[in-house]
């Protein structure tokens, strides 16, 4: 497609002003911004407990909380954050490293430069746990035309490599299995406001909507965008290439962003990166990852590690998000076995797919093994079940639901249930049984490190050998606070089928 370039212009002349000029005294304006102003507004920087917050009049539309955890909106009239209010953006390099996950602010520098129209707070920490130095930079330019502000993030991290690879788990554990291959350094993780329904359940705020039809991203040239849909899907299940999970290798000047028909959205542009970046969206968690792959040198390869990226987040106006939505290019996903996954609800007939047009957001049935799949010919009152095929005695496999109850749903699920299903077998050599799985963390049913003693177990009666349509049913004590699997296995060798998978509550 013909893609409109103003973002990627905008990027770089901004860039060029926050570099090319020196700090001046403040300004002050006298009159309030209003919606429609294109006058730079009232920008007021304050540190608050720790923190430091960007205001608006008296709008918060920057918050640097601990001067470690970043989020930001464009103006106070728009509520798409970037970085939520529970977990706003972490600076720190490594936030799901435990290793290396500290970062203590030493210095903070900040300061609104309003007839330049633009904003910067400057953050100097220490990350003890490798003795080294993070800093951070962020700065907000002011958009008189669309009289909203852009970001740009610049962040840095330097310490001896030896020691990152003392204390990260990460680098660590990719040097113990294989000391040729340079790890790969989470440089940022962060969430968007109104991204999943976990996100907005989650919420202290009323009246909330989803947002966020489709990630896009572009490649250097930015003639065209791929579409990649929002799927609840999480690769862990089954091990397999998911090319709508996330992102192809991301280099500088290349672009990626969340866009919604009705709202708009943000742009990202890569402006300087020490790697390719993997950029993959979470949906069923509604985080978003941002992998510096390959990025950490080799073992002994240098004496520093001194990483540094720039990117820039710009807001996209409804109007130039359907254009951009209208000419992408959807990824091929649609005819991937991976994917073709049956539709979970509380009365399961197998009857629709994900990759249905109209269905790319519901809640699917997860499959440990592609030994489990939709079959088009076999149900019990119609055409449609799921299956699970073994010709070895050793297999074992299972469909599972995690996708039901709080917080994917508004139902918070505790107290009595019972789940019914009709289930087929034939020359089944073990047990086929359907159960409910209950854990205090993540619990990902047969997949690799799989603990069955993680969970409290409830079954179902068992099926051997073979069967017509039988009834099984399991009654289990919800526990509040508890995520939970609804599960239908079979173990050894033949053939099962499972159909109406119902769940009802009874007190």
């Amino acid at each position: 497609m013909k893609h409109n370039c103003s973002i990627a212009v905008l990027c770089y002349i901004l860039l060029g002003v926050a570099l090319s000029h020196a700090d001046v005294p403040d300004m002050k304006i006298d009159s309030p911004i209003r919606p429609d102003s294109k006058v730079y507004p009232n920008v007021d920087i304050r540190q608050e407990k720790g923190s430091t917050l960007v205001y608006w009049d008296d709008a918060i539309i920057l918050e640097l909380r601990d001067n470690r955890r970043l989020r930001f909106r464009a103006t106070p009239l728009n509520d798409l954050w970037v970085g939520t209010k529970r977990t706003p953006m972490d600076l720190c390099w490594a936030y799901a490293d435990s290793g290396v996950n500290d970062y203590v602010a030493e210095q903070v520098v900040f300061k609104s430069v309003a007839n330049e129209e633009r904003f910067y707070i400057h953050v100097d920490a220490v990350k003890p746990s490798v003795d080294g130095r993070v800093s951070v930079r962020i700065d907000g330019f002011w958009n008189p035309e669309q009289h909203n502000f852009n970001f740009q993030l610049t962040n840095s991290i330097f310490c001896e490599l030896e020691a990152w690879y003392l204390n990260s788990n990460r680098a660590k554990n990719l040097y113990v299995s294989n000391p040729s291959l340079k790890p790969t350094i989470q440089g940022l993780n962060y969430h968007l406001e109104r991204i999943s329904w976990p996100d907005i359940l989650l919420s202290d705020q009323p009246d909330r909507k989803l947002r966020y039809d489709w990630l896009v991203y572009a490649g250097r040239d930015d003639s065209y965008f791929t579409l990649m849909p929002k799927l609840h899907i999480p690769i862990i299940t089954r091990r397999a290439d998911y090319p709508a999970s996330s992102t192809p290798l991301l280099h500088a000047g290349c672009q990626y962003g969340f866009l919604d028909r009705n709202h708009g959205g943000w742009i990202t542009k890569i402006l300087q990166a020490p790697s390719a970046i993997q950029f993959a969206p979470c949906w069923m968690f509604f985080d978003t990852h941002f992998f510096l792959a390959n990025a950490v040198p080799l073992r002994q390869s240098t004496q520093h590690l001194d990483l540094t990226y720039i990117i820039h987040f710009v807001p996209v106006q409804p109007d130039e998000a359907n254009a951009l939505l209208g000419k992408a290019q959807e990824v091929g996903w649609r005819d991937h076995p991976e994917y073709q996954l049956p539709l979970f609800n509380r009365h399961n007939d197998f009857l629709g797919l994900v990759t249905e047009e109209g269905n790319e957001q519901h809640y699917v049935w997860w499959a440990s093994s592609f030994n489990c799949f939709r079959d088009d010919t076999t149900g019990y009152n119609d055409n449609y079940s799921v299956s699970i095929l073994h010709t070895q005695e050793d297999e074992k496999a299972a469909w599972y639901a995690r996708c039901w109850g709080h917080p994917y749903d508004e139902e918070d699920v505790q107290g009595e249930y019972i789940i019914r299903a009709k289930v087929k077998t034939r020359d089944c050599g073990g047990g086929v049984r359907i159960g409910v799985a209950q854990s205090a963390g993540d619990y990902w049913i047969h997949a690799r490190n799989f603990d069955p003693d993680a969970a409290d177990w409830t079954w179902s009666a068992e099926l051997t050998g073979t069967n017509d349509w039988s009834d099984l049913e399991v009654r289990v004590n919800m526990i509040r606070g508890k995520k939970k699997s609804i599960v239908l296995e079979q173990v050894g060798s033949g053939q099962s089928w499972f159909d109406q998978v119902c769940i009802e509550k009874l007190k």
